[in-house]
């Protein structure tokens, strides 16, 4: 946390304890915006953290889609509370109250998934919760007794600042509590940093000798960003094409191009560009991100499907640790006819049963996947054994799993 973070906290609370004596519907938009701002910072603290950068980001990266953001944790708890109530409704006040207890419990694992995916299913989803729960272990619990102090601390110092509703009681006391905001989504972001290896990937902002920014690259760097402000698109994307040829391993240039593409909504550049962006990533060893940014290629391109059979399994493979078995089973599914010679074919399927274990009343699904493992693995039996004779085999007929 530096200077910059400290003066943003100190204007935002200021300024919402201005807005507080505005008229009611005034003042709900105006605090919504303004801690709208300062959950989104929290948010890219976290996400900064969790690569490994141990320094605050810029301040301008928690204006806008602020709103949206605490609408979208609004849904969050809403959803948390209503799923509380349904199962107090149908199944008692025992098994509502345990439910209350894993909601909170995982109420951090839910807000580290929707950070580093920004989707609200992936954030909301039992398994990815569970998953990263385990995956961290003790730091994890670690990090739950930490929030209660942080929280008790917020509520003692407010105690001592006193209530008695003044500007500077109530400035102050929302200096605390953004203060201990900002500070708990940085040390769940260096949770995730110190558990990278158990989460399966590596969060560092690291990509080797070219992480260093060349004069030359510096140069078109900021050529485009004069030609995005102009809003000359095509030269920006002519520019990053060349820039690409030039520097072709620059995680800058990739990274940035990536998301000109995504902002622009430039489906048919994005369709090509995302596949070498992909691999990039893969080659990069940023699996961490490969999963965010294939599930935002989704949002834009709803039936995007890579050319290649390494990368469907690449990314197949990748929602599956994210605890997104549904699109691990949509990459898969049909390879064996769109790609019949991928080497891979017995290790995919197998991946597509596991899961297809983790979708409801798929056991049949998850049983043909494993016969066409065995079919596969005989097949490539049969290729490493030598044959005397050339007899024409009958052809095996492959079953669709869409039955």
């Amino acid at each position: 946390m530096n200077r910059s973070t400290l003066m943003l906290i100190v204007i935002i609370s200021f300024l919402s304890t201005i807005v507080s004596s505005l008229p009611f519907l005034i003042s709900l938009f105006l605090l919504m915006a303004l801690t709208g701002v300062m959950v989104k910072y929290s948010f890219c603290c976290l996400q900064q953290t969790a690569r490994g950068l141990l320094i605050a980001p810029d301040i301008s990266d928690g204006f806008g889609g602020g709103v949206r953001l605490i609408l979208l944790l609004m849904v969050v708890l809403i959803a948390m509370s209503l799923s509380v109530y349904a199962v107090g409704t149908h199944l008692g006040g025992g098994f509502a109250g345990l439910l209350s207890i894993i909601y909170i419990v995982g109420l951090p694992a839910v807000l580290i998934n929707f950070a580093l995916t920004e989707e609200l299913s992936d954030a909301l989803n039992p398994l990815s919760m569970f998953r990263l729960i385990a995956a961290i272990g003790l730091p994890y619990g670690l990090l739950l007794v930490f929030i209660m102090i942080m929280a008790a601390s917020v509520g003692v110092i407010s105690e001592l600042i006193g209530n008695d509703y003044s500007i500077i009681s109530s400035t102050l006391q929302s200096i605390v509590f953004y203060y201990y905001l900002v500070v708990t989504f940085h040390i769940m972001g260096y949770i995730i940093f110190q558990s990278q290896g158990d989460l399966g990937f590596v969060a560092r902002e690291d990509y080797g000798d070219e992480n260093q920014v060349r004069p030359s690259e510096e140069i078109l760097l900021a050529k485009s960003s004069v030609l995005v402000k102009e809003g000359d698109y095509d030269e920006v994307i002519a520019l990053y094409k060349k820039a690409l040829v030039e520097f072709p391993n620059s995680k800058v240039f990739n990274e940035r191009f990536f998301e000109f593409l995504y902002a622009t909504k430039n489906v048919e550049l994005l369709n090509k560009f995302s596949q070498k962006y992909f691999r990039f990533l893969i080659k990069s060893r940023r699996e961490d991100l490969l999963y965010r940014s294939y599930r935002r290629v989704l949002r834009l391109i709803k039936d995007y499907m890579p050319d290649t059979a390494e990368l469907r399994f690449s990314l197949a493979n990748c929602c599956h640790q994210a605890g997104d078995p549904l699109s691990a089973v949509k990459l898969i599914n049909g390879l064996h006819r769109s790609h019949p010679g991928y080497s891979g074919l017995a290790e995919a399927y197998d991946l597509m049963a596991k899961s297809l274990d983790d979708m409801p009343n798929m056991e049949d699904k998850a049983e043909k996947c494993r016969k066409l493992v065995s079919h596969f693995n005989s097949k490539l039996s049969e290729k490493k054994t030598p044959v005397a004779d050339t007899k024409v085999q009958k052809k095996t007929t492959l079953f669709s799993l869409e039955e």
